[in-house]
């Protein structure tokens, strides 16, 4: 019996011995991003090291809790083609609340960004819970923005982006954003492309006039918002203010179908504003654009055609940058 025990004792004993150094010479249990430990196949996955942890992402920035009154966050991502000058930044500003920080990833924004020689920085910007900072007149919300740009190109290699100039896309609160930056530094504006904005281009002024803009409206979008968003327009329009009234037959609050023409847009205006890419200035005065260097669009037939060679009612034909935005326009109008 005493041996019984004996060899049962030993043999327990050797195979703790032999777990215990099998557990000491494997791998930590493979994790899932979730925390929930999973069978692993794949013996050679490389677990993340505490260089990779401390390591900075300098392609973001964050302005901290409040960092206005009208903004509980305001967070920014950044991206930039491999140039060694970049000659301005493109601003993409979400809806009320919303998130755009992943626009820097979208190959037609790049695409446009490698073109030109110009940054992007998506953007998110909170206020719980109405989102009044689309609204800020006061400079507050600009400054905001003026830093995550200038922060952001430091960090990247570009530290002599202090001020560049700036071009704008905002889906409606975003449209309102820029427009209230064009408030308050419209001499920095390279241009603007608004989606369904309620506010429009926010009210007219001689500065605010001789920037690029295209105004998006959707007719069967909310009647106030129609009617505050044509009221801005047509008084840029009565002062051949650069301004574009893009007014959709049937479409609602939504940027559906409306990215061609606004990458047309921009493109034009940042062509016609800042010159050929291969003038790598990033600072000085934009280039005006003359009114009558553009084409004209019918608002009823969509027919369009350089401005001399416009046939129809020129005071209330729609003003358009170039050939190319002209067709992206009649594209988009007449789209169902």
């Amino acid at each position: 019996m005493v041996n019984l025990y004996s060899r049962i004792s030993l043999f327990l004993l050797g195979s703790f011995l032999i777990v215990s150094c099998g557990l000491a010479q494997s791998d930590t249990p493979p994790t899932t991003t979730s925390g929930t430990n999973v069978p692993s196949n794949n013996s050679s996955a490389a677990t993340p090291t505490s260089a990779n942890k401390d390591q900075k992402d300098n392609t973001a920035w964050d302005a901290g809790t409040n960092p206005t009154p009208t903004l509980d966050r305001a967070e920014f991502k950044w991206w930039a083609p491999e140039v060694k000058t970049l000659r301005g930044v493109l601003v993409i500003l979400p809806g009320r609340n919303g998130d755009a920080r992943n626009a820097v990833n979208d190959s037609e924004w790049r695409e446009l960004a490698e073109k030109e020689a110009i940054a992007i920085v998506g953007c998110r910007l909170v206020k719980l819970p109405k989102g009044d900072y689309q609204l800020d007149r006061t400079g507050k919300v600009a400054a905001v923005i003026n830093k995550a740009v200038s922060t952001l190109a430091a960090a990247n290699g570009h530290p002599y982006l202090k001020e560049p100039p700036l071009a704008f896309w905002g889906m409606s609160a975003g449209g309102n954003t820029a427009a209230c930056y064009a408030d308050v530094s419209p001499r920095r504006v390279i241009a603007i492309a608004d989606i369904k904005a309620p506010d429009g281009s926010g009210g007219y002024n001689t500065d605010k006039g001789s920037i690029p803009w295209l105004v998006n409206v959707g007719k069967a979008d909310k009647p106030d918002w129609v009617k505050s968003s044509m009221e801005n327009y047509q008084k840029g329009q009565k002062q051949k203010a650069l301004w574009t009234l893009a007014l959709h037959p049937s479409d609602g609050h939504t940027e559906r179908g409306t990215k061609p023409m606004a990458i047309a847009f921009l493109t034009a205006a940042i062509e016609q504003r800042l010159g050929s890419s291969s003038q790598t200035t990033s600072s000085g005065t934009l280039k005006h654009i003359s009114f009558y260097s553009g084409w004209l669009g019918d608002p009823v037939t969509y027919d369009i055609a350089p401005y001399d060679s416009f046939h129809g009612r020129k005071s209330e034909a729609i003003w358009l940058i170039n050939e190319e935005t002209a067709q992206a326009w009649q594209e988009y109008l007449k789209a169902k």
